[in-house]
């Protein structure tokens, strides 16, 4: 999924089976990782079900155990996104935070322009340097 919309529907088809296959801590990041890679996909209606089903409580948490960070070491920026995806319909301040910490360790990643859509469509600002007519 890190290397942008040409591996999405390879990191659908392993999250799909990560969240089947997966034990204890690390159930909540194959979950959350699944529910990002389909919104980026365009599939967020199926994200949003799958987090509504199966995420309870600030998603942050369980992204903070060490099993956790153990799978995401991979792909630590891809940790805020995965956290930004799930708090977009409980926190959006918190989801703000988490997109705006994800484009500032992936400015120019292969998801960037899309998180910079969605943080304007969540009510933050263009940067600055940007001249308005």
């Amino acid at each position: 999924m890190a290397l942008g919309p040409s591996g999405i529907d390879d990191a659908v088809a392993a999250l799909r089976d990560g969240m089947r296959l997966a034990q204890d801590d690390a159930e909540p990041v194959a979950v959350l990782g699944l529910a990002l890679a389909l919104d980026r996909r365009g599939d967020v209606d199926e994200a949003r079900v799958l987090l509504a089903d199966r995420v309870r409580g600030d998603p942050r948490a369980a992204l903070a155990t060490g099993r956790a960070k153990e799978l995401l070491a991979v792909a630590r920026s891809e940790g805020t996104a995965l956290a930004a995806v799930a708090l977009e319909v409980t926190d959006v301040a918190g989801a703000r935070a988490a997109w705006q910490e994800y484009l500032s360790s992936a400015p120019d990643g292969p998801w960037a322009g899309g998180v910079r859509a969605r943080l304007v469509a969540l009510g933050v600002k263009r940067s600055a340097g940007r001249r308005s007519r």
